[in-house]
């Protein structure tokens, strides 16, 4: 099985610190975590205890707390710990919280009809997705399919809004990681 204290290392280094940029849909992120995700998450919520969840909680989060909102909403909730391939699991979770789950799972499904495993491309990464994941016989080759899938997920996105550009040179260089 893969392990989450190192798939979570990848995501810290992607996502930075606090960020607030205008064009960003998502809004004031700290370690990647948005408000919509906090307001989710509902262990942490009210950080700085105002009695609202806010972008002052999002600015006071430790790394420790968005490690923990990391695995709970995404490493346990889609079983990414099942992915025995450490370097996939990693690439699931780092796409999955980039994009969002379903798409990103649809990415995998993909990569995965690629290699040549006929799974089918329903966003859900259920125990079929996984037992072909932990199967295919090139990891390799999965490996570069999701990231090949990954980067025009990302070029999409941008042609469909455009004003998304300025995300774009990040994005690619997280897709072919």
């Amino acid at each position: 099985m893969s392990d989450f204290n190192m798939a979570v290392e990848t995501i810290l280094e992607n996502e930075g610190g606090l960020t607030d940029h205008p064009a960003d849909p998502g809004g004031i992120t700290n370690f990647g975590i948005t408000l919509p995700v906090l307001r989710e998450d509902g262990v942490f919520g009210d950080i700085n205890g105002n009695g609202m969840i806010d972008a002052e909680d999002i600015k006071a989060m430790t790394e420790e707390q968005a490690k923990s909102i990391y695995k709970r909403l995404w490493w346990d909730r889609y079983a990414y710990g099942q992915i025995e391939n450490q370097w996939i699991a990693t690439k699931q979770l780092d796409l999955s919280v980039n994009m969002g789950p379903r798409q990103a799972h649809v990415v995998t499904q993909r990569a995965l009809r690629a290699v040549g495993s006929a799974v089918k491309e329903d966003g859900i990464l259920g125990p079929i997705t996984k037992g072909a994941i932990n199967r295919c016989a090139n990891k390799s080759a999965l490996h570069i399919a999701m990231r090949s899938e990954a980067a025009g997920v990302y070029r999409m996105i941008v042609a469909r809004k455009p004003g998304l550009r300025v995300f774009l040179a990040g994005w690619l260089r997280r897709a072919y990681q």
